[in-house]
Formats: structure tokens, C-alpha cells, sequence
């Protein structure tokens, strides 16, 4: 019983004597039903013979792969496949012969499959009966061609082979295809975020940072020169105390190192920093932890708000007020010095008036 199945196997499937038996029994092409046919894998057959595409099936029609049948799919011409491809660009194999309405009608569409459908994963394997035209070597070297069979040379069991070989190489493509797309779906978003953010922090004015757990700059928003005159990169892996005033260092600073000691945040804490040209920029400066997947704190990110317009009309205003009560102060002084004046007058005007008098 083993052995006649293996004969079977073995039996070149496009032999005369098995066209003639499979001709002899119907000449009706028939589809693969599948048992699931929730996505079977899509087989099309390219041939302008009709007994190889009935054969093809014949020796198909229990196939599985990963659990999933085959449905398959006729084009007796190129002309034909390519219309049957366009409408199923997610067909994983393509089982060609060359010669077909022309000598190399089937080279000819290897490369409207690979360069203007851009089908690259679509496994191509060339079945041909006269290799005398198509020679094995010139076609691989040539064409972007899978594999390269001689349909006299094919039995059953090379087919099943060539099938299973054909369609993990499919899944395998089809698979890092579909990563390479989530990839580059996933990095425009970050690319299309990142340009948001950018395009927010320049807008807000504010310093926006980030800092590893050491307390280096490790990201540092553009517009930073517009406050202090430093490039985002003469300030990456700064300490970010290193523009501090040292009155800073001296309150501020101490107190923004105890929250992050304890790892807490902190929200609007005056800070003064020294610019390129020695100026001082007065900042309210916030922060909060960032974590990594475990937890951990891995440095900190916030924003330096820029105050100095405010505190300087803040200081402006109290020199104002200042020069207002030294106003009022010596007016006061005067209109009381006036008075005085007045009232010694007076007694002056009396004394004098007795003088004349005695």
C-alpha cells in the first residue's frame, strides 16, 4: 500500500501518460474548496494549457499549509494574469510557464509583477516545457524568479514540495512586510509628534527640557538661544545648574536637589540664570520625574518659563513706588517747613513790631 503511494508521488504529473489519465477521467478545471475558507492561500496558475491547470489542482486538492487550504486562480495569458493580479495583490504564489500568446510572455511579466505592480513578495516559480528557450541559468540570473522547473521533472511530491517551500517564504515575507509597514506607520507618528512638539515649544517661548538621572541636559528645545544665547547643543550633557546665578545655587538649587532626592516633583520654583552676554534671565522653573518600564526614575523633564519681562517691570514698579513716597516724603517735609516758616514769621513780625515800639 506504502509502496504504491510513493509510486504515485513520484509520478511526473505532466508526463502524456498522465495527461491522457486525468483527461480520460474529466476535462473539467475545478477549484480547491477549502475546508476553512477564511483566507486560503491564493495559487495562480499562468498557462495557456488548460491540462496543466486541471493537473495542477488534481495534484493539489488535499493540500495544506499552517492549516489553511488553497484557492486557485487561472490566467491562460499574461495579458490575463495581469488583470487577475492587479484585483488579488495578496496572491503568495504564481505558478508561470514563458511561452505562452508570445516566446517570452511570461519573462515579460516577472517584470511588470516585480517593477510596476511592485510586488515583491509574490513567490514566482517558472515552469516551463522547452527550456531550450528559456535557459535556467540566463532566466535566475535575469529575472526576479523564486524557483525554475522543468514541468517534465515534476511529480507530485516535488510539486507539494516546491508549494510548501514557496509559501513559507511567502508568509515569512508577508510577515516582515507587514512589520516594516507598522514601522514606518509607528515612526511617522512619532516623526509627526515630535514636529507638534517642536513646533509648540518654539511657539510657547518656554525652555523645555529633559535631563537623564544624573541632571544632564539631554534634550533641550531650539529655542533656547532666544534666552540665554547657548545653542540646544553647546547645552546638551550640561548639568543643569550650570547656568545658575550663584544665589541660585545658594537657595533654589538646594531645594529643587531635595525633590529630586525624594523623587517628587516641583512646580514654579524662581530660578536666575547668567546669559551668553552676562545678563540675568529669571526663570520659574518645574519638573517631574520621568520612569522607565519598571519604574525606576531615569531623569527628569519640565520647562523653564521666562519671567524677566515681569520681574523687571516688578522692580520697575517698586522704584516707582520708591520715588513716589521720596515725593510725598519731601513734599510733606516742605509743606511743614512752610509752615514753621510762616508761624516764625509771625512771631518774628511781633517781636520786631514791640521793638519799633519801645
Amino acid at each position: 500500500m506504502s509502496m504504491n503511494t510513493e509510486s504515485e508521488s513520484n509520478t511526473i504529473i505532466f508526463s502524456d501518460e498522465a495527461l491522457d489519465r486525468e483527461l480520460d477521467s474529466s476535462t473539467q478545471l475545478s477549484q480547491v474548496v477549502a475546508d476553512e475558507p477564511i483566507q486560503p492561500w491564493k495559487i495562480l496558475i499562468v498557462d495557456d494549457e488548460k491540462d496543466v491547470h486541471y493537473i495542477t489542482e488534481k495534484a493539489l486538492e488535499n493540500y495544506s499549509f499552517h492549516k489553511k487550504t488553497l484557492c486557485f486562480m487561472h490566467s491562460f495569458s499574461a495579458e490575463e494574469a495581469v488583470e487577475t493580479l492587479k484585483e488579488n495583490p495578496d496572491t503568495a504564489l504564481i505558478l508561470l510557464d514563458v511561452t505562452m500568446e508570445a516566446d517570452n510572455s511570461g519573462l515579460e511579466l516577472i517584470h511588470y509583477i516585480r517593477k510596476v505592480l511592485n510586488n515583491s513578495i509574490a513567490q514566482i516559480v517558472i515552469r516551463t516545457g522547452q527550456p531550450g528557450q528559456s535557459p535556467e541559468q540566463k532566466v535566475i540570473e535575469d529575472y526576479d524568479i523564486n524557483d525554475y522547473r522543468l514541468k517534465t521533472e515534476l511529480t507530485s511530491q516535488k510539486l507539494h514540495t516546491l508549494v510548501t517551500a514557496s509559501l513559507r517564504s511567502f508568509e515569512l515575507k508577508s510577515t516582515l512586510k507587514k512589520e516594516l509597514e507598522h514601522r514606518a506607520v509607528v515612526e511617522s507618528s512619532l516623526r509627526h509628534s515630535r514636529e507638534r512638539f517642536r513646533d509648540i515649544a518654539l511657539s510657547t517661548g518656554d525652555w523645555i527640557w529633559e535631563t537623564d538621572q544624573f541632571g544632564k541636559y539631554t534634550y533641550i528645545s531650539d529655542n533656547v538661544d532666544q534666552l540665554v544665547g547657548y545653542t540646544a547643543s553647546e547645552l546638551i550633557n550640561k548639568h543643569f545648574s550650570y547656568l545658575m546665578s550663584p544665589q541660585t545655587v545658594e537657595t533654589s538649587l538646594k531645594i529643587i536637589d531635595e525633590k529630586i532626592s525624594s523623587g517628587s516633583q516641583y512646580t514654579n520654583i524662581e530660578t536666575t540664570k547668567i546669559s551668553k552676554d552676562n545678563k540675568k534671565i529669571y526663570l520659574l522653573t518645574s519638573g517631574k520625574p520621568v520612569h522607565d518600564h519598571d519604574g525606576a526614575i531615569i531623569g527628569y523633564r519640565g520647562v523653564d518659563k521666562d519671567i524677566t519681562e515681569i520681574k523687571l517691570a516688578e522692580r520697575e514698579k517698586e522704584k516707582l513706588l520708591f520715588n513716589l513716597k521720596e515725593s510725598q516724603r519731601l513734599e510733606a517735609l516742605g509743606t511743614l517747613a512752610g509752615g514753621i516758616a510762616h508761624d516764625f514769621n509771625n512771631i518774628l513780625g511781633s517781636i520786631l513790631g514791640y521793638a519799633q515800639l519801645l
